[in-house]
């Protein structure tokens, strides 16, 4: 069973071959067209393959992801918790099996360090695709990055600096998928990320799409991520799977076959 984040699901189900301009972030100028892969429908249960109702919005936004997603990833010691890292590993999976032919994936984890996945280059393919970076779908892609992710290390929470490294990405057309329990100090990481939008806008490139993903017990009530998710268009998910669990041990939990 897939029980996993609903608006990536949508939007990498729906690819769309037409480019489309992005809704501009609060006041900031739209400086080129993003070609997206489909249209946002927070909310709407009967328009999402979830059956087990696993994720709700607690800020829905209107805006679209790219068909170059960056995925930012929580890996510190507190996503041992309730099998937080499980969940995580599974948006690996699920966002790496989809079959649209364009989508590119990168993948950024954040501890006490920030790290990049190599991804899968290929400069002699048309268009290439450049370090850093893999095109999807491919198993040999996901195999390496769940296999990199579960190697990093997990002391110490900043998301700061990887928040940073992916929204001022040099390609064009790229979002953010943002996961993390939440458990680091919030104030810098809004700064950060409006830093970051700001710079990248002074740099003459659209703003990048953000998703925000919540995983462990509480999350959503961290206003800072909500924040985040509102500001960065495409909303603030929580996982109520992990949400609702009480376990506050290491002891894995199987969440995904």
């Amino acid at each position: 069973m897939r029980c996993f984040l609903a608006l990536i699901l949508l939007a990498l189900f729906a690819a769309t071959a037409s480019a489309q301009d992005a809704a501009p972030i609060q006041t900031l100028t739209v400086v080129e067209s993003v070609r997206s892969v489909g249209t946002v429908l927070p909310g709407d249960v009967a328009a999402t393959p979830f059956n087990d109702d696993s994720v709700r919005p607690v800020v829905s936004g209107g805006n679209r992801l790219t068909q170059k997603i960056i995925l930012v990833l929580d890996v510190s010691g507190s996503m041992k918790n309730e099998n937080r890292i499980g969940r995580v590993l599974q948006l690996v999976r699920h966002v790496m099996e989809q079959p649209s032919d364009d989508l590119e994936v990168a993948v950024i984890t954040f501890s006490s360090m920030t790290e990049r996945w190599h991804g899968v280059p290929e400069p002699e393919a048309d268009p290439p695709v450049p370090y850093g970076w893999a095109r999807l779908p491919s198993a040999t892609a996901l195999a390496l990055a769940q296999s990199w992710v579960l190697t990093r290390a997990s002391s110490g929470t900043d998301p700061c600096p990887a928040l940073k490294q992916a929204i001022t990405e040099a390609r064009k057309d790229v979002s953010v998928v943002f996961v993390t329990d939440g458990e680091f100090d919030g104030a810098s990481c809004v700064k950060a990320y409006r830093d970051a939008q700001k710079e990248r806008v002074e740099a003459g490139r659209h703003e990048v799409p953000l998703l925000v993903y919540g995983v462990g017990s509480g999350v959503e009530k961290l206003e800072h991520m909500a924040t985040i998710g509102r500001e960065g268009g495409v909303g603030f998910w929580v996982d109520k799977v992990s949400a609702k669990s009480d376990d506050k041990t290491d002891k894995p939990r199987r969440t995904f076959r």
